[in-house]
């Protein structure tokens, strides 16, 4: 069974890339025994994750929003992140320019050229170097901290493989092309979303196989209706309405499930586990951003680019006359 988990990291923000990120797990039988109806990864995983952070010889896995914040530091989140990257054998230390190009489409690399904060991308250390990037480290400086636990073990004793995440990085620029195009920012996340969802899907319907897969979406809003969208990811697919209630919207397609939760986050491990790629790659991002603006504008604050701080901070921009000529490089629409 092919467990995914989808969530994106900055919908609301007016400066600053949106991201987003599907993760997944190949789970044999033999770990969702007695559990096949809803397999839970935090069960299964229990003996090396944690929903709470510093618990000793546990991975914290949670909702990036309950991991990061400006006053704790990155290191939570991180240390997750880097745990899940080696166990998909990604290799580390790499810069963040390297870690977008194997977790990103080529079409999301193509649309960064020329956007002048991601320029020094190729020079940015993943894992984070704390003293080159200015970031915050609960008042520490220098690399963040190294011992992180080994993953890969317990997923090996398990016959568990943590597939290589996908991203999508879209910088502002894109994103309001997107909006352009699709006649609207539903629209857009819409088209940024289908190639995850379509990949986390892929596989489930060959002739022969009855191979399980079950991606599980955070949902935002109020939406509660996603038939329309399914048909063009699945196209053909027997698509079948199983809810669609106001805290949970759920479709089967063959061996297929999809499932949109209110809070998806804080209660299934693998979409729990993008969120925090998603925020940890557009933080790392808002760091390049905000070190580029302060070397043009002297003394302006960093932004983490929500509305009104953004208000505050184009404005800064607009003083000293250091607004770039086109403005939608910049400004995301609302």
């Amino acid at each position: 069974m092919v467990l995914s988990g989808l969530d994106e990291a900055a919908l609301g923000p007016r400066l600053g890339p949106f991201c987003a990120c599907v993760a997944s797990f190949s789970v044999p039988p033999s770990s969702t025994t007695g559990q096949s109806r809803s397999p839970d990864l935090y069960h299964i995983l229990s003996d090396s994750v944690s929903r709470e952070k510093n618990i000793p010889g546990r991975i914290a896995v949670a909702d990036s929003k309950l991991l990061y914040s400006s006053s704790s530091g990155i290191e939570s989140l991180e240390s997750g992140v880097k745990a899940f990257l080696e166990a998909a054998d990604v290799s580390l230390p790499c810069s963040l320019a390297d870690l977008l190009s194997a977790l990103c489409p080529p079409s999301d690399l193509k649309a960064l050229r020329g956007i002048p904060w991601y320029e020094d991308a190729g020079d940015f250390s993943i894992p984070w170097d704390w003293k080159a990037s200015g970031g915050k480290s609960s008042g520490k400086t220098g690399p963040a901290p190294a011992d992180t636990v080994s993953l890969k073990p317990a997923l090996d004793r398990l016959g568990i493989r943590f597939h290589r995440p996908s991203l999508r990085f879209i910088s502002a620029g894109a994103f309001n092309r997107e909006i352009t195009d699709r006649g609207g920012k539903g629209g857009a996340v819409r088209s940024i979303l289908s190639p995850l969802l379509e990949e986390a899907l892929a596989g489930g319907n060959k002739p022969g196989s009855d191979e399980q897969r079950r991606i599980t979406v955070d949902r935002q809003g109020g939406r509660r209706y996603y038939g329309e969208w399914l048909s063009e990811v699945l196209p053909g697919a027997p698509l079948r309405a199983l809810e669609e209630g106001p805290k949970r919207s759920a479709y089967s397609a063959g061996n297929r499930f999809v499932e949109f939760l209110v809070g998806a986050d804080g209660i299934r491990l693998e979409t729990a586990l993008a969120s925090m790629f998603a925020k940890y790659l557009r933080e790392s991002a808002m760091v390049l951003f905000n070190r580029w603006w302060a070397e043009r504008v002297p003394g302006i604050r960093a932004t983490a680019g929500y509305p009104q701080d953004a208000r505050r901070f184009i404005k800064e921009i607009e003083a000293a006359g250091a607004m770039p000529e086109n403005r939608e490089m910049l400004i995301r629409r609302l």
